[in-house]
């Protein structure tokens, strides 16, 4: 198959998640010499070119989740017409909780070569600052609005045993740590707010005591939330009564029946008191 020399090029670049100076020398000469940029909200965007006075006028082309269907063609033509183009997103990486996954499919399919420059992270950052067990995390974008849906997403992360990162907004935040606190009273958790800005804070412990800090200085829930939960392994009083293997069947075995009969099952396998048991599995 003969390669068509004239199509363009799709940059997918990181950009700062709070502090301008976050964005690498190969980004911003990307930004500059690339024909259009897509942005999830071009004032934002401009902001971030202005300050490192990278002409937009006329190069700045809005894509955004209501936009993505729409603007699609004419992105892939232009493509198509050998224009270079960058994806960024408002803050940090595109397409993590961000639209762009859509384009990104039809370039590959359109035989368009796309190059990623990567930077700042809303979730590595804050994974790396916990001082949890990272061999193992998962990540779920925002929690759910509603509170049934909010109450379920919280209730799911009892039966995973890895660390997991989720957004969470200042409006829902002290709720949502009361659902942490019902189904997994014993999770370390860490809550990072404003990362890499001037109100960087990080709030460590289980939710209640979480909770209760984010309380006493109500006026500290603003801005950008990121949540991580530990995972079982790192959680307060529970680690120490269970091993590896029993921890793997005990899991198993919570797959096919409720907590009360795989800790009643588990117990007998390893002839263990059943509440270690249902302890970890209720946490």
């Amino acid at each position: 198959m003969i390669k068509n020399t004239r199509l363009g090029i799709l940059y997918i670049v990181s950009t700062p998640i709070g502090n301008l100076k976050d964005i690498s020398y190969r980004s911003l000469d990307v930004l500059k010499e690339v024909d259009f940029c897509l942005a999830e909200d071009t004032r934002v965007t401009r902001k971030l070119f202005n300050h490192y006075k990278i002409e937009n006028r006329n190069r700045l082309i809005s894509y955004h989740k209501f936009s993505e269907k729409k603007k699609l063609n004419d992105i892939l033509f232009k493509l198509s017409s050998g224009k270079n183009l960058a994806l960024v997103s408002d803050a940090g990486s595109p397409l993590i909780s961000d639209p762009g996954s859509m384009l990104v499919k039809e370039v590959i399919s359109l035989g368009a070569k796309i190059v990623v420059c990567p930077g700042p992270s809303a979730v590595i950052s804050a994974l790396s600052a916990t001082g949890f067990d990272l061999e193992h995390f998962s990540f779920h974008s925002f929690s759910p609005s509603k509170l049934p849906e909010r109450e379920k997403f919280i209730k799911d992360f009892q039966r995973k045993n890895e660390t997991i990162v989720f957004f969470e907004t200042p409006r829902k935040i002290l709720k949502t740590l009361d659902l942490i606190n019902k189904y997994m009273p014993n999770r370390e958790v860490c809550v990072c707010r404003e990362m890499t800005k001037l109100y960087e804070n990080y709030y460590r412990g289980n939710a209640k005591e979480t909770k209760k800090i984010l309380e006493s200085n109500l006026k500290a829930i603003k801005g950008e939330i990121v949540i991580v939960l530990s995972n079982v392994r790192n959680s307060k009083n529970l680690s120490k009564y269970l091993d590896e293997e029993e921890i793997r069947v005990v899991e198993i075995i919570s797959e096919y029946l409720p907590n009360k009969d795989a800790a009643k099952l588990a117990a007998k396998i390893f002839k263990r008191n059943k509440k270690i048991f249902y302890d970890f599995l209720s946490n």
